[in-house]
């Protein structure tokens, strides 16, 4: 028997003719003769050596045989359709990606990333939610998210992108009017810009390398924690922030490190996705151009 019998056509044939229960209709369905169609069927059951339908000359009947064989044939007829439309997209390279990430790594690391983005994948359309929010992927609509810490949840993929420590810093100009701290206990004579959690409404303690400490705050910032580096940059006080998001200030010699020995252990940023969901060709371009992107 040639295995160019079971062709795709000839089951395309089948599977029409076994879902509209009828030769001309199927045959109409699929622009061809019911002539073209009974030949087809013939072929394909001569292939298998059985019969797929009983023939009245009322109705068209499902065989037990040709029960089975369209369950396995509808499954592989839907995965070249899934294969032809994804190939498609990826020759088009379009699409859209939604992205939810928190402030600091969305100003600082993913803004200038998707910049290089486009140029790769100038097709490829993203849509950023930049806030602290917890999302709900489903109820919120978003195929991927970036997050700080520890990915307990077992429905999440998680893709490193780096590692990061927190360290505390302020502007030379600050400096010059007190010391810069030499201890952790001398931050109480400093005045510190804490930022509030939206979560809970309480102020984020500073993560440092002989435990967490919630200092006096001269300056509490809550909603846009970016706001605790501008008060830092303008000299306010000492704010504890990522070592990413200061790097043109201290570049710029607008805000220096304090404290270096007392910095806290650097925790890891990592982009996530819903487990066993299909992505979308251009979902799956954005997730290994960013995880590629922050190994540079």
């Amino acid at each position: 028997m040639a295995r160019t019998e079971a062709s795709v056509a000839n089951l395309e044939v089948f599977c029409k003719t076994f879902e509209l229960g009828n030769f001309t209709r199927a045959a109409v369905d699929l622009g061809l003769t019911p002539q073209a169609a009974s030949r087809a069927l013939a072929r394909l059951e001569e292939h298998l050596g059985t019969t797929l339908f009983r023939r009245t000359t009322r109705k068209l009947e499902p065989t037990e045989a040709g029960r089975t064989y369209y369950a396995r044939c509808r499954q592989a007829l839907d995965l070249l359709a899934t294969g032809e439309r994804e190939l498609a997209a990826e020759h088009a390279d379009r699409g859209i990606v939604r992205i939810s990430v928190g402030t600091p790594w969305g100003h600082h690391q993913l803004v200038p990333a998707l910049a290089r983005l486009a140029r790769v994948h100038p097709n490829i359309d993203v849509v950023v939610q930049i806030d602290n929010r917890n999302i709900d992927f489903v109820r919120d609509g978003f195929d991927c998210a970036i997050r700080l810490g520890e990915i307990r949840d077992q429905t999440l993929v998680a893709r490193k992108l780096g590692e990061h420590a927190l360290g505390l810093y302020a502007s030379p100009a600050y400096l010059a009017e007190r010391p810069a701290p030499r201890r952790v206990a001398d931050l109480a004579q400093h005045r510190c810009i804490g930022f509030v959690m939206p979560g809970s409404g309480r102020v984020l303690p500073w993560e440092l390398a002989t435990g967490d400490v919630t200092p006096v705050m001269s300056f509490t910032v809550q909603g846009d924690v970016l706001g605790t580096i501008t008060l830092a940059r303008e000299g306010a006080g000492i704010v504890q922030t990522y070592d990413f998001a200061v790097m043109r200030e201290r570049a710029r010699g607008e805000l220096v490190e304090v404290l270096p020995s007392a910095r806290g252990a650097t925790r890891q940023f990592s982009l996530l996705y819903p487990k066993g969901v299909v992505q979308t060709p251009a979902v799956r371009k954005v997730v290994a151009f960013l995880v590629a992107d922050a190994k540079r």
